[in-house]
């Protein structure tokens, strides 16, 4: 996505410095990138709650690869301050883990993001605090 952008950014640039013939047409063509991988994550999500109210739990249950560390990383304004709180736990023999959090009571309430990783693969997930 990131290759797409850029991509659209420098084909809009040059369209709009070509000047004189006010007839130019820009055809966006969206370029894929190969990875050499099949494009999907490794990291599945089974299970989630990612909305929650103050002083509630939240959790997300993924299936991974059995007998690999995964890591959780969780950011969230406390009382206006910028925190990051990161737990790591070891896949069951199906490869399951759940991660859970307590949402306190002075969390400032918005959207947040969780990125999960384990095996050379990441998944980001966003969730919610309200009041």
């Amino acid at each position: 996505m990131r290759i797409f952008l850029a991509c659209l950014i420098i084909v809009l640039t040059f369209a709009g410095c070509s000047g004189g013939n006010r007839n130019n047409r820009v055809q966006i063509q969206r370029l894929e990138y190969d990875s050499g991988q099949s494009g999907e994550t490794l990291i599945r999500v089974i299970d989630s709650k990612t909305s929650a109210r103050l002083g509630e739990s939240a959790f997300v249950t993924i299936e991974g690869s059995p007998g690999i560390p995964y890591s959780i990383t969780c950011s969230y304004l406390l009382e206006h301050n910028a925190y990051t709180s990161m737990e790591t736990k070891t896949a069951n023999d199906e490869g399951l883990v759940t991660f859970k959090w307590n949402i306190s009571q002075n969390t400032t309430p918005g959207s947040y993001k969780i990125v999960i990783s384990g095996d050379g693969e990441s998944l980001t997930l966003p969730y919610t605090v309200a009041d």
